[in-house]
Order: C-alpha cells, then structure tokens, then sequence
C-alpha cells in the first residue's frame, strides 16, 4: 500500500489540466478587466475628442455680434454630438457652460457605461466623464481666401513661385482632391493652410504647415459689403503717356491707362474704372494714398506690366475702406487680372475679385512692404518667380481690415 502511495506521490501526470482548472477564474478575471480597461480608454478618448472639438468650435462664436450664451451652447452641443458615434442604450449628456468676459467656453461630456467586470474592482469607473476647456487668445488675418467651388483650384502656385503668409491663414474653397496645387519649384508658407477638398504638392516639403483637408468653406466675407455707386463720366478712355499728372477720384469711363516714363500720383478718394483696363505698362508709375478701384462693367481689367511701380494703400473710411480693388458683382467670371509688376511692394489693403482670378507673375518680391494686405478672390495662381509676401500685422496701420476677415485664434487650456 506504501509503495502505491509513493508512486501516486511522484505521478505527475494531469497536473496541467487540474492547475488551469484552479486558475481559471482568476485568468478570466483578469482578461475581463483588462477587455473592460480597453473599451474604457477607447470610450474615453472618443469623449475627449468629441469635447475638444465642440470647445473649439463653439468659443470662436462668442467673438460674432450680437452671439448669445445659447446659441454658444447650440454650437458645442451640436458639434459634440455630431462627433460622438451614439448607441441608444448609452447616450452621452453634454454640459455646457459660457464665460464671455473670459472668452472661454467649457464642455463636459458624461456617458453612461456597464462595464462588464471592471465595476466590481471600483465603483467610480462608471459613468465616463471627460472636460474640455477653450480660451480665445487673440485674432489673425485671414490673407487670402481662394472662393472657387470647383475649378479653377481656389490657389494655384507653379514654377518658382512663393507665397509666404507670415502670421495669417490662406483658405481655398474648391471641394476637389485638386483643390490646392503646388507644382514644380514652387513654395507655400502660412500659419495655417486649410482647404475644403484636398491637394496637390510635388514636393511635400514645399508647402509648411501640411495644409488641413475637408475644412467647411470660408464663406465670402464681403458678401455683403455695397458696392459704390456709379454716376456718370467725369472722364472719357484716359490714356496718359510720358506725363507727370495728378489725378482726383472721379468715374473714368472707358478706362485708365498709364504708359511710358509717365508718373501719375492719385488723391485720396474712390476711383470707378467704368468699361476699361486699369493699366499700367512700360516703366509708367502710379502712387496713391487712401485710395479705391472700383473695376465696373463687363470687360474691367486691373493689368500692371513688369516694369511698372505701383504704390498704394486703401481708403481709411467710406464705401471702400480697408478695400483696394473691389470687382464688379455682375462682370464676366474668370477674367484673369494680373500683378506683373516688379515694384509692387506696397499694396496695403485688400483685393476683392470676387469672379475674377488674380494672376501674380512678377519676379520679385510683391506687397512686403505692406502692413498686411488680404485676397479675397476666385482664384489665386502665381507663376514665374515672385515672391508674394503677405504680412497679418494690421495693427500697425489705421487702414482697417474689412469685417470677417479677422479670425479669432482659440486654444484648449484643460
């Protein structure tokens, strides 16, 4: 009997299936918490990121006029909810609280959750909340806005081309994979690059920051604004060559064209291109503080040449304060207005062509010496080599920026 008792001792056989049958429960224990741990952290992270997005979103409305704490709340309810993938039997609550003296706005999203092993461990698992905070920390100039839907692509750079947006944000509305193209040797730069489709770059390196897709369109920010009246013609087809004149605002029917050595130096005020070309050619200058072009008519044309010098800053009030050129609402779309110039370092103001594309084709550097100057066009496309230079320092002059081009800037601080 001994001797089968210490066989059975030393007998090792089955041990595996009797020390897993003990365990077990415990391997299953621990597999549920940790499966229950996963979809915590993965819940988790959906709320935060839905919260983040509604905070942003919704503290950029207390900056609008006349924004009212509720419809600050619509919006972060709305975009947390849009963000949020919800199943009937868990929906989640979404708090929102406004502090409009501050300029923040904070989310707290709750969500109700079973898990299925992981409360008995702790209590306080359940339900998943998750908080967000946004503060407006300051405004920056939306420098170029390309308003094309389809084609042609809202912004367009070839060759050697270069645009630098130093401290304000470029936008381009075409909602195609071409919605942006940046070709050959060409480079684009921004504090933000935000486009409604996608883009095109050769060389990923040339374009800084990579520019955000599927953005929602900028909306015309001067859809509203009135355009000048026109009266009649205080000027018929001027054509001015090797002259040294000054001229007042008025309405030149027929257009205004500079040639020559000419030097034309412009008196405050509104200056309606009626039926003509805006042109200046040869080494012909013209200058002009505080003034405006409206481009009237059909077939109005803005074309400055290579060896033209223009200087110019926008009106400081009236119809076309802050706006340098304003297009004709009812002119023919996709008229190719041009900046060929090779001295056209001051354009302090903003260009609003609104079907017209802007064609930047200098070789040398354009509007740096500017304050800031914004584009407000169908499209812009440069080519050759200029180096487009856009400034967003409009604090630094008294020449406002026309409304809805100034962007409120927010960050997440919790």
């Amino acid at each position: 009997m001994f001797s089968v008792i210490r066989a059975f001792g030393r007998d090792r056989g089955g041990s595996l299936a009797v020390i897993t049958a003990l365990c077990a429960p415990a391997l299953c224990a621990v597999l549920a918490v940790a499966v229950d741990c996963f979809m915590m952290v993965n819940i988790q992270s959906r709320l935060q990121a839905a919260a983040d997005a509604a905070a942003l979103a919704s503290v950029k409305e207390l900056s609008l006029a006349g924004a009212t704490q509720n419809q600050v709340k619509a919006v972060a309810i709305s975009f947390a909810h849009n963000n949020l993938e919800e199943d009937d039997s868990a929906p989640s609550n979404v708090g929102v609280e406004v502090f409009k003296d501050k300029g923040t706005v904070e989310v707290a999203i709750e969500k109700a959750w079973v898990p299925f092993f992981l409360h008995f461990v702790g209590n306080k698992v359940t339900p998943i909340r998750v908080n967000a905070r946004a503060r407006i920390i300051g405004r920056r100039l939306a420098c170029v806005v390309g308003l094309s839907k389809l084609v042609p692509p809202g912004v367009q750079l070839w060759q050697e081309a270069s645009l630098m947006a130093e401290g304000c944000d470029v936008y381009s509305n075409t909602d195609l994979p071409t919605g942006m193209i940046v070709k050959d040797r060409a480079t684009l730069k921004a504090n933000l690059i935000c486009v409604s489709g996608g883009y095109i770059a050769l060389n990923p390196r040339a374009v800084h920051p990579e520019p955000i897709t599927d953005c929602p369109p900028f909306e015309d920010p001067l859809a509203s604004r009135a355009a000048p009246k026109v009266g009649s013609c205080d000027h018929l087809a001027t054509v001015i060559v090797n002259q040294n004149r000054t001229l007042n605002p008025g309405v030149y029917c027929g257009g205004l064209t500079i040639l020559g050595k000419s030097k034309v130096k412009l008196n405050p005020g509104i200056y309606i291109i009626h039926n003509g070309l805006l042109k200046v050619a040869g080494s012909a200058s013209m200058t002009g503080e505080n003034v405006g072009f409206y481009l009237s008519g059909l077939l109005t044309l803005m074309l400055f040449d290579s060896g033209s010098t223009i200087d110019l800053t926008a009106p400081k009030d009236g119809p076309l304060a802050g706006i340098l050129f304003f297009e004709d609402r009812k002119a023919l779309p996709l008229r190719v207005h041009r900046i060929g110039s090779n001295n056209a370092r001051n354009l302090l103001g903003t260009i609003y062509l609104p079907l017209g594309i802007l064609l930047v084709d200098a070789n040398a550097p354009v509007a740096d010496n500017s304050a800031y100057t914004a584009i407000v066009v169908r499209s812009l496309q440069l080519s050759k080599g200029p180096q487009l230079v856009l400034h967003g320092d409009y604090q630094l002059t008294d020449v406002p920026v026309p409304d809805g081009l100034i962007i409120d800037q927010a960050v997440l601080t919790n």
